[in-house]
């Protein structure tokens, strides 16, 4: 199992790191499948990601995702869906200074990560096509027709466009993946 699928912070690098942008990833399986801090995190974006069900590997920070103690300077964690269907935690916070919103997340997250336009409710992805190991596609993280994500994310300047390239809507989507627009019914008569 990996320790992180994506971490993103700085330890006693000077100057700190700082601008990093983290968007339309997914990951999934992992003992943390992200991770920040350390001493800084400085006009970090973490915005439309797919961060699915965690491993517990029997260590106390099994964790979907976890943010390390630290200062936090202009950082966003927004429009992200954390989806984790198992007993490991969904959340950690020991940074400070993280502004959250309109996150999906599967569960209650800690005191701390959940912010305004946040909804609390199975994400409801599409999870279709074979899920051995290394063989998931894009499918199984889009966002299904009943979706709560869908319309639900904070418009953001620097994401334009989806994990395929996809433009983003007007009114875009929680997580990685835009779902598709339904096609407009004909009106009759």
């Amino acid at each position: 199992v990996v320790q992180a699928n994506i971490s993103l912070g700085d330890e006693k690098h000077v100057p700190p790191s700082s601008n990093n942008t983290v968007i339309n990833n997914t990951a999934v399986g992992a003992e943390r499948n992200f991770v920040a801090g350390g001493w800084e995190l400085i006009n970090a974006l973490v915005a439309n990601n797919s961060f699915v069900n965690a491993v517990d590997v029997g260590g106390i920070e099994s964790t979907n995702v976890y943010f390390h103690a630290g200062r936090a300077t202009g950082a966003r964690f927004l429009n992200n869906v954390i989806l984790q269907e198992d007993g490991v935690a969904i959340s950690h916070l020991e940074a400070r200074g993280i502004a959250f919103g309109h996150n999906n997340w599967s569960k209650k997250p800690v005191s701390g990560c959940s912010g305004g336009g946040d909804i609390v409710a199975d994400p409801r992805l599409l999870k279709t096509g074979p899920t051995g190991p290394g063989s998931l596609t894009r499918e199984w993280f889009k966002l299904s027709p009943s979706s709560p994500a869908r319309g639900h994310a904070e418009p953001v300047d620097r994401v334009t466009e989806d994990a395929a390239k996809q433009p983003r809507k007007r009114t875009p989507d929680i997580g990685a993946f835009e779902a598709p627009v339904p096609p407009r019914t004909p009106r009759s008569g």
